[in-house]
């Protein structure tokens, strides 16, 4: 009985505390519950803003602490700095911004998304680049061709055709119908691109301006014959003339046959090779049309009467023309002939060396300043189906009605 009354007691006592706690006027004490972690979204939002608000804190601090902000132009209102800033155009607009951060804060970065900045056919484009350059990585040029920065172009002796060099230097602007040697041992070769001859006429009164266009390489890779090749060029009257030297030598104990030289189709201009296949078919291409015989017949008239066995049938080739057919038969008559090509400043000669070798000769004349442009064209291939006859450059098609000019050898 009496533990009853106790907890009787004392229960009542509780609840009496209870009371007297609330009768006082003390705010009961809610109990709450534990809240959820913020998602990560949220996180990432609040994050955010404080990450922009301490960007804005950055930005007008440095508009108070920069040293460009005492110069005249920064000391403008924003009002007038903006009307002086729209009389600029884009391209100017993103040199400016380039200038430093205050100037980059005040204009923003819309310039940069600008079609006339990032056509590449803008006019003032080059004059833009030209000032960022100055801003690039070291090892860069500026490229004419397609208004971009370039790693400086290697000297034709060692440059390689590159797919950024094939895009930008396209057709026109490369020479690449020289013997290329590519294999396992060696990747040698000689590129001839319209820079490098540019390059020269600009550097015309230094002594390296012709060494530029220097250049020589050997190879064995062939079964048949080794190659050499030797490159050099002069001024001669004024003129540009490059010359090359290809010379073909047996191995040991061994002749040099007529079928083993044009195993290897041999091209010395975009008019003159020995081949003897169809040109690539096109639109803009009818009927067949067939190779000239004439650097095939040099070459054979070079050899010994009784070693001109294995060469091409004369149905292989396309009928001679008149002053073709004089080289010919002056050749087939004993005579020293200097070739020349009827589509470009091409003259070239054929004869043996030491050791039953064949070494051809070839000259290329790229006239003066004023004439260099016009001639590098007739010297460049441009042989592709899309082209119509009178875009066509090549041993299948040229347009017609070039006066050739003459001009003098070594």
């Amino acid at each position: 009985m009496r533990t009853r009354q106790s907890e009787r007691t004392t229960r009542s006592g509780t609840r009496t505390t209870r009371a007297s706690s609330q009768s006082i006027g003390a705010k009961p004490t809610k109990i709450t519950k534990p809240q959820p972690p913020a998602p990560s979204s949220t996180r990432a939002r609040t994050k955010k803003k404080t990450d922009l608000s301490l960007l804005l804190e950055q930005y007008r601090k440095q508009e108070t602490t920069d040293t460009n902000a005492s110069s005249i132009l920064f000391k403008q209102p924003r009002e007038l700095f903006a009307l002086i800033i729209s009389h600029l155009d884009p391209q100017w607009l993103v040199c400016l911004s380039l200038t430093c951060k205050l100037a980059l804060q005040y204009i923003g970065t819309d310039c940069w998304r600008s079609e006339n900045v990032r056509k590449r056919t803008l006019h003032s484009r080059k004059s833009l680049l030209e000032n960022l350059v100055y801003d690039a990585p070291k090892g860069l040029s500026y490229c004419p061709f397609c208004n971009t920065l370039h790693p400086p172009l290697k000297p034709p002796r060692l440059h390689r055709e590159t797919k950024l060099t094939k895009i930008c230097m396209s057709q026109w602007a490369i020479a690449n119908y020289f013997i290329q040697v590519r294999d396992d041992a060696q990747d040698t070769g000689y590129s001839l691109l319209h820079p490098h001859i540019e390059a020269v006429f600009q550097a015309r009164e230094t002594e390296s301006a012709l060494s530029l266009l220097e250049g020589n390489y050997e190879t064995a890779s062939n079964p048949f014959f080794s190659y050499a090749f030797t490159s050099s060029a002069s001024w001669i009257e004024n003129r540009l003339v490059l010359k090359h030297t290809h010379a073909f030598r047996p191995p040991a104990r061994e002749t040099l046959s007529i079928p083993k030289l044009l195993s290897l189709p041999l091209r010395l201009c975009p008019h003159l090779s020995t081949l003897t296949s169809s040109p690539e078919k096109g639109l803009y291409l009818k009927g067949q049309t067939l190779n000239s015989p004439l650097l095939t017949h040099a070459l054979v008239s070079a050899f010994p009467p009784a070693h001109r066995t294995g060469a091409p049938k004369a149905s292989a080739f396309r009928s001679p023309t008149s002053s073709e057919a004089k080289q010919m038969e002056m050749a087939d008559a004993g005579g020293d002939v200097t070739w020349r090509c009827r589509g470009c400043t091409t003259k070239f000669k054929v004869g043996t060396g030491e050791g039953g070798s064949l070494e051809m000769t070839a000259w290329y004349c790229f006239g003066d300043l004023l004439h260099v442009g016009r001639y590098w064209e007739w010297l460049v291939r441009r042989e592709v189906a899309n082209l119509g006859k009178g875009k066509r450059n090549s041993e299948y098609w040229f347009p017609a009605g070039r006066s050739i000019p003459d001009f003098a050898v070594e």
